[in-house]
C-alpha cells in the first residue's frame, strides 16, 4: 500500500488495481474510490480536493508488473511502502532545509501530497509514452522560478524521489532500476536546462 499525500494515493496490491484517495479535512478520515466516481476528470471540489482520474488511471496502468525499471521501481515501493510522501520530504528537508520553509505550515500536507503526485505522473511520462503530462516540467520550472526556487533544488527534489524509492526497495532495486533513474536523472536535469 503506498499512499501518496496529504489526499493520498493507495495501492493496495498487485492485484486489487482499486487506487483510492484518502484525505483528512476536518478532522475526518474519508476514503473515496476514484474509479467509482464517474467521468473524467474527476473532480472533488466540493469535498476540498482535487485530482485528476487520468493520472490516477495511468499510474494503476504503469503499476501493473511493468517492464519499464522506472515503473517498476514504483510498483516495488507500492508492495512496500505505507505512505511515501513522509519519506520524501523528510529526504527533502535533510538533504535541503532550505526547502522547509517554502512550504507554509497550514495545508502544506496536501500541497506536498499534489507536488508528489504530479512528479510521479510527470516521471512516469517521461520515462515511459511521453504523451504529454511530462509537459508539466516545463510550466513547473516557470512557477518554481518565480517562486525564487533554485533550479538546482527544482531537479534535486527527482533524484530525492529516486533515493526514497531505493530505501524502500532495499535489495529489489536492481542494476536495471539504477541504470534507469541515473539515465532519467541526468535527462530531466537536461530538459531542466533547455527550460
Amino acid at each position: 500500500m503506498v499512499q501518496v499525500s496529504g489526499g493520498a494515493l493507495t495501492r493496495t496490491s498487485s492485484v486489487d488495481t482499486t487506487i483510492k484517495i484518502k484525505s483528512n479535512f476536518s478532522g475526518k478520515l474519508r476514503v473515496d474510490t476514484i474509479f467509482e466516481q464517474g467521468s473524467e476528470p474527476c473532480s472533488f471540489f466540493s469535498r476540498g480536493f482535487f485530482f485528476e482520474a487520468s493520472f490516477l488511471r495511468r499510474l494503476q496502468t504503469a503499476m501493473m508488473a511493468s517492464s519499464n525499471p522506472i515503473e517498476r521501481s514504483f510498483e516495488l515501493a507500492a508492495e512496500r511502502c505505507e505512505d511515501l510522501t513522509p519519506l520524501v520530504y523528510r529526504r527533502l528537508f535533510d538533504a535541503h532545509p532550505e526547502a522547509r520553509t517554502m512550504f507554509r505550515t497550514e495545508g502544506s500536507e496536501l500541497v506536498k501530497g499534489s507536488m508528489l503526485a504530479l512528479t510521479i505522473d510527470a516521471i512516469l511520462d517521461f520515462a515511459g509514452e511521453r504523451t504529454g503530462h511530462f509537459r508539466l516540467i516545463t510550466s513547473e520550472v516557470s512557477s518554481h522560478d518565480a517562486y525564487g526556487t533554485p533550479r538546482e533544488l527544482f531537479v534535486a527534489f527527482f533524484g530525492i524521489v529516486a533515493q526514497t524509492l531505493r530505501e524502500v526497495i532495499g535489495a529489489d532495486w536492481s542494476d536495471d532500476i539504477d541504470a534507469a533513474w541515473r539515465r532519467l536523472l541526468g535527462d530531466l536535469e537536461s530538459f531542466v536546462a533547455a527550460q
